[in-house]
Protein backbone atom coordinates (compact mmCIF):
# COMPACT_ATOMS: atom_id res chain seq x y z
CA UNK A 1 0.00 0.00 0.00
CA UNK A 2 1.18 3.23 -0.95
CA UNK A 3 1.42 5.90 1.79
CA UNK A 4 0.06 9.10 0.68
CA UNK A 5 2.53 11.64 2.04
CA UNK A 6 0.17 14.43 1.50
CA UNK A 7 -2.17 12.98 4.19
CA UNK A 8 0.65 12.91 6.69
CA UNK A 9 1.65 16.45 5.78
CA UNK A 10 -1.93 17.62 6.23
CA UNK A 11 -2.17 15.82 9.59
CA UNK A 12 1.05 17.44 10.82
CA UNK A 13 -0.16 20.91 9.74
CA UNK A 14 -3.52 20.40 11.48
CA UNK A 15 -1.77 19.10 14.61
CA UNK A 16 0.58 22.14 14.69
CA UNK A 17 -2.41 24.49 14.23
CA UNK A 18 -4.37 22.83 17.08
CA UNK A 19 -1.37 22.91 19.44
CA UNK A 20 -0.65 26.57 18.53
CA UNK A 21 -4.28 27.56 19.17
CA UNK A 22 -4.24 25.68 22.49
CA UNK A 23 -1.08 27.45 23.64
CA UNK A 24 -2.50 30.82 22.54
CA UNK A 25 -5.74 30.15 24.44
CA UNK A 26 -3.88 29.06 27.61
CA UNK A 27 -1.57 32.10 27.68
CA UNK A 28 -4.32 34.59 26.88
CA UNK A 29 -5.49 34.98 30.51
CA UNK A 30 -8.75 36.47 31.71
CA UNK A 31 -10.30 39.24 29.65
CA UNK A 32 -9.91 42.77 31.05
CA UNK A 33 -12.91 44.37 32.76
CA UNK A 34 -14.89 46.84 30.75
CA UNK A 35 -13.25 50.27 30.56
CA UNK A 36 -9.69 48.88 30.68
CA UNK A 37 -7.43 48.71 27.69
CA UNK A 38 -4.30 46.63 27.30
CA UNK A 39 -1.40 47.87 25.27
CA UNK A 40 2.28 48.44 25.10
CA UNK A 41 3.80 51.88 25.39
CA UNK A 42 5.72 54.39 27.45
CA UNK A 43 4.17 56.84 29.90
CA UNK A 44 6.27 59.91 30.46
CA UNK A 45 6.39 61.23 34.03
CA UNK A 46 5.86 64.83 35.08
CA UNK A 47 8.77 66.86 36.35
CA UNK A 48 7.88 69.65 38.74
CA UNK A 49 10.66 72.12 39.39
CA UNK A 50 10.47 73.91 42.74
CA UNK A 51 12.36 76.95 43.99
CA UNK A 52 12.19 79.16 47.04
CA UNK A 53 10.65 82.57 46.45
CA UNK A 54 13.28 84.06 48.71
CA UNK A 55 16.97 83.23 48.91
CA UNK A 56 18.98 82.43 51.98
CA UNK A 57 20.94 79.77 53.81
CA UNK A 58 19.29 76.32 53.78
CA UNK A 59 18.68 75.02 57.31
CA UNK A 60 17.13 71.63 56.50
CA UNK A 61 16.13 69.69 53.44
CA UNK A 62 14.42 66.41 52.56
CA UNK A 63 15.92 66.07 49.13
CA UNK A 64 16.94 62.42 48.96
CA UNK A 65 16.91 60.89 45.49
CA UNK A 66 14.00 58.49 45.15
CA UNK A 67 12.23 59.51 48.36
CA UNK A 68 8.45 59.61 48.13
CA UNK A 69 6.79 62.89 49.13
CA UNK A 70 3.18 63.92 49.55
CA UNK A 71 1.49 67.18 48.66
CA UNK A 72 2.36 69.82 51.25
CA UNK A 73 5.45 68.07 52.65
CA UNK A 74 8.15 70.62 53.49
CA UNK A 75 11.18 69.84 51.33
CA UNK A 76 13.48 72.78 52.14
CA UNK A 77 13.62 75.24 55.05
CA UNK A 78 15.55 78.49 54.62
CA UNK A 79 17.12 80.34 57.56
CA UNK A 80 14.60 82.96 58.81
CA UNK A 81 17.17 85.24 60.52
CA UNK A 82 17.07 87.98 57.85
CA UNK A 83 13.29 87.87 57.59
CA UNK A 84 12.92 88.00 61.38
CA UNK A 85 15.22 91.05 61.50
CA UNK A 86 13.11 92.79 58.87
CA UNK A 87 9.96 92.01 60.86
CA UNK A 88 11.51 93.33 64.08
CA UNK A 89 12.71 96.46 62.26
CA UNK A 90 9.24 97.11 60.82
CA UNK A 91 7.61 96.50 64.21
CA UNK A 92 10.09 98.89 65.86
CA UNK A 93 9.35 101.54 63.27
CA UNK A 94 5.60 101.13 63.87
CA UNK A 95 6.08 101.49 67.63
CA UNK A 96 8.21 104.59 67.16
CA UNK A 97 5.60 106.13 64.88
CA UNK A 98 2.84 105.34 67.40
CA UNK A 99 4.84 107.11 70.11
CA UNK A 100 5.39 110.13 67.83
CA UNK A 101 1.67 110.24 67.07
CA UNK A 102 0.90 110.16 70.80
CA UNK A 103 3.29 113.11 71.34
CA UNK A 104 1.71 115.04 68.44
CA UNK A 105 -1.79 114.33 69.78
CA UNK A 106 -0.75 115.60 73.20
CA UNK A 107 0.70 118.77 71.66
CA UNK A 108 -2.47 119.24 69.60
CA UNK A 109 -4.58 119.05 72.77
CA UNK A 110 -2.34 121.65 74.42
CA UNK A 111 -2.50 123.97 71.41
CA UNK A 112 -6.29 123.55 71.14
CA UNK A 113 -6.46 124.75 74.73
CA UNK A 114 -4.10 127.65 73.89
CA UNK A 115 -6.24 128.56 70.86
CA UNK A 116 -9.45 128.53 72.91
CA UNK A 117 -7.79 130.64 75.63
CA UNK A 118 -6.39 133.07 73.02
CA UNK A 119 -9.85 133.45 71.41
CA UNK A 120 -11.44 134.21 74.79
CA UNK A 121 -8.63 136.70 75.55
CA UNK A 122 -9.18 138.35 72.15
CA UNK A 123 -12.90 138.73 72.90
CA UNK A 124 -12.13 140.28 76.31
CA UNK A 125 -9.54 142.69 74.84
CA UNK A 126 -11.95 143.76 72.09
CA UNK A 127 -14.67 144.30 74.67
CA UNK A 128 -12.28 146.42 76.73
CA UNK A 129 -11.22 148.38 73.64
CA UNK A 130 -14.85 149.23 72.82
CA UNK A 131 -15.12 150.63 76.35
CA UNK A 132 -11.92 152.57 75.75
CA UNK A 133 -10.12 150.56 78.41
CA UNK A 134 -7.81 148.66 76.04
CA UNK A 135 -5.38 149.62 73.30
CA UNK A 136 -5.03 148.50 69.69
CA UNK A 137 -1.72 146.96 70.64
CA UNK A 138 -3.52 144.70 73.14
CA UNK A 139 -5.95 143.65 70.37
CA UNK A 140 -3.08 143.01 67.95
CA UNK A 141 -1.24 140.93 70.54
CA UNK A 142 -4.38 138.86 71.24
CA UNK A 143 -5.03 138.38 67.49
CA UNK A 144 -1.42 137.27 67.00
CA UNK A 145 -1.80 134.78 69.85
CA UNK A 146 -4.91 133.31 68.16
CA UNK A 147 -3.14 133.14 64.77
CA UNK A 148 -0.08 131.52 66.35
CA UNK A 149 -2.20 128.90 68.10
CA UNK A 150 -4.21 128.16 64.93
CA UNK A 151 -1.03 128.02 62.82
CA UNK A 152 0.57 125.65 65.31
CA UNK A 153 -2.55 123.44 65.23
CA UNK A 154 -2.41 123.32 61.42
CA UNK A 155 1.30 122.44 61.48
CA UNK A 156 0.65 119.70 64.04
CA UNK A 157 -2.20 118.34 61.90
CA UNK A 158 0.13 118.18 58.88
CA UNK A 159 2.71 116.37 60.99
CA UNK A 160 -0.01 113.97 62.17
CA UNK A 161 -1.09 113.34 58.56
CA UNK A 162 2.53 112.67 57.56
CA UNK A 163 2.90 110.26 60.49
CA UNK A 164 -0.32 108.52 59.45
CA UNK A 165 1.09 108.04 55.94
CA UNK A 166 4.33 106.71 57.44
CA UNK A 167 2.27 104.35 59.62
CA UNK A 168 0.53 102.98 56.53
CA UNK A 169 3.89 102.51 54.78
CA UNK A 170 5.38 100.85 57.86
CA UNK A 171 2.33 98.59 58.12
CA UNK A 172 2.77 97.59 54.49
CA UNK A 173 6.48 96.96 55.11
CA UNK A 174 5.61 94.76 58.09
CA UNK A 175 3.01 92.84 56.07
CA UNK A 176 5.54 92.31 53.28
CA UNK A 177 8.20 91.14 55.75
CA UNK A 178 5.74 88.70 57.33
CA UNK A 179 4.71 87.48 53.89
CA UNK A 180 8.36 86.96 52.95
CA UNK A 181 8.88 85.10 56.24
CA UNK A 182 6.12 82.69 55.26
CA UNK A 183 7.87 81.96 51.95
CA UNK A 184 10.95 80.44 53.55
CA UNK A 185 9.68 76.88 53.19
CA UNK A 186 9.52 75.02 49.91
CA UNK A 187 6.72 72.45 49.97
CA UNK A 188 5.83 69.71 47.53
CA UNK A 189 3.06 70.89 45.22
CA UNK A 190 1.98 67.32 44.47
CA UNK A 191 2.77 63.78 45.54
CA UNK A 192 5.64 62.08 43.81
CA UNK A 193 9.26 61.00 44.00
CA UNK A 194 12.25 63.29 44.54
CA UNK A 195 14.58 63.50 41.54
CA UNK A 196 17.71 65.57 41.87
Amino acid sequence: MKNPSWIWSLAVIVLVAVVSYGLFWLTQGKPLPEGFVYGNGYIEGRDVKLAAERGGRVLRHRLLEGEAVSTGDVLVEIDPVDADEQIRGAQGELESLKENIAVIDSERDTWRHHAATAKRQLERVRALQTKKLGTQQDVDTAENAVKEAMGRLQALQKQRDALNAQMEAAGATLALAESQRNKLEVAATLSGTVLI
